[in-house]
């Protein structure tokens, strides 16, 4: 619930062609989005944090933590956002081309809830769906985080760490590749 929504941002700039001007910054473009995404992260993690735990002491009267969950959490987080990030930039980017993003978006992040293991987590999906949807990285962005935080296992913990990660520098290559193609297909409008 705390992840930025990043391709409105970009169609925007699109639209209105202040693309033109944001990639003439002597900052790299896609930088500049991650810090901007990373710093409303934090903001709405913090925000949802303060409310989600003060219900937690409401109703339970206590918080079933231990320290190397809030570390654990504290990682898998950072790893999720960067995640989450990279592949909707990716989505965003495609603005370059379409200029109205939302409905990829809307999809994606449906898949994020529902295979990611947000609604539900993956151990009561039927056992082809939970297999699969083990080898997406829908669950490293929100299923991992939360269930490590309060079920702590450091060899478990360190294999979704990697398997994050291993996503990670897929959608990398898959921004710089359409951030490439995105470039020479450009259409400014406005400005």
């Amino acid at each position: 619930m705390a992840l930025p929504r990043l391709s409105a941002v970009i169609d925007q700039e699109v639209k209105r062609g202040d693309i033109a001007y944001r990639l003439t910054r002597p900052v790299s473009y896609i930088l500049f989005h991650y810090g901007e995404y990373m710093a409303e992260f934090v903001i709405r993690l913090c925000v949802n944090l303060a409310l989600g735990g003060t219900l937690t002491l409401l109703i339970y009267k206590q918080f079933p933590l231990h320290i190397a969950g809030i570390v654990a959490f504290a990682l898998l987080t950072v790893g999720a956002a960067t995640l989450n990030f990279l592949i909707n930039m990716s989505i965003a980017i495609s603005a370059f081309w379409l200029e109205d993003t939302s409905g990829i978006e809307l999809i994606y992040a449906r898949l994020v809830m529902t295979i990611g293991g947000m609604m539900l987590p993956l151990s009561v999906f039927p056992t082809w769906l939970a297999t699969i949807a083990r080898h997406l990285p829908f669950q490293a962005i929100s299923y991992v985080p939360a269930r490590y935080a309060i079920q702590f296992q450091l060899a478990e913990c360190a294999r979704m760490f990697l398997f994050q990660w291993e996503w990670i520098a897929a959608a990398a290559v898959l921004l710089a590749v359409c951030y490439r193609l995105g470039l020479r297909k450009l259409h400014v409008n406005g400005g």
